[in-house]
C-alpha cells in the first residue's frame, strides 16, 4: 500500500511540474502576443491598403441597399453569416484596427502586432467576400 502512495505522490508531482512548465509557456506566448510591435512604415502601408478596400466595400454596401434580394447581399444569420454580414464584420474590424494604428502613429506609441494582424485579416478577407458575390458585375 505504501508503494502505491509513493507512486501516486510522484505522479502528482510530475503532473504539477508539467503544469508549471505549461503555465510558463502560456505566459510567454501571452507576453509576446501583447507586446510585439510593428514597424510604423509597414503599418502605414496596411492602413492605405485598407482604405482602398474600404472604398470598394462602401460601393458593395450601396449595391446591397439597392439590391437586397440578391444572393450577393444575403445577410445570413450569426451562426451562418452571409456575404453581407461577413463584409460588415470585416469592414468594422478593419476600421477599428486602422483607427487604433493611426492613433498610435499620431501619439508616437508603438503599434501592436495584434491590432496590425486584425487589420491584415480584414484586408485579406474583404476582397474575397466582395469579389465572390458577383456584386461588382
Amino acid at each position: 500500500m505504501r508503494i502505491r502512495s509513493v507512486i501516486a505522490i510522484a505522479a502528482v508531482a510530475l503532473a504539477l511540474g508539467g503544469c508549471a512548465a505549461d503555465l510558463a509557456k502560456l505566459q510567454q506566448v501571452y507576453t509576446v502576443a501583447t507586446t510585439a510591435t510593428v514597424d510604423p512604415s509597414q503599418a502605414a502601408i496596411a492602413v492605405s491598403s485598407f482604405e482602398v478596400l474600404e472604398a470598394g466595400a462602401t460601393e458593395y454596401f450601396k449595391y446591397c441597399k439597392l439590391n437586397p434580394s440578391t444572393a450577393a447581399c444575403a445577410p445570413g444569420t450569426k451562426a451562418q453569416p452571409g456575404p453581407l454580414r461577413l463584409a460588415i464584420q470585416y469592414d468594422r474590424q478593419g476600421r477599428a484596427a486602422r483607427d487604433q494604428i493611426k492613433s498610435a502613429g499620431k501619439t508616437g506609441q508603438l503599434i501592436s502586432q495584434t491590432v496590425y494582424n486584425l487589420l491584415i485579416q480584414a484586408i485579406n478577407n474583404l476582397p474575397s467576400i466582395i469579389n465572390s458575390t458577383g456584386a461588382h458585375s
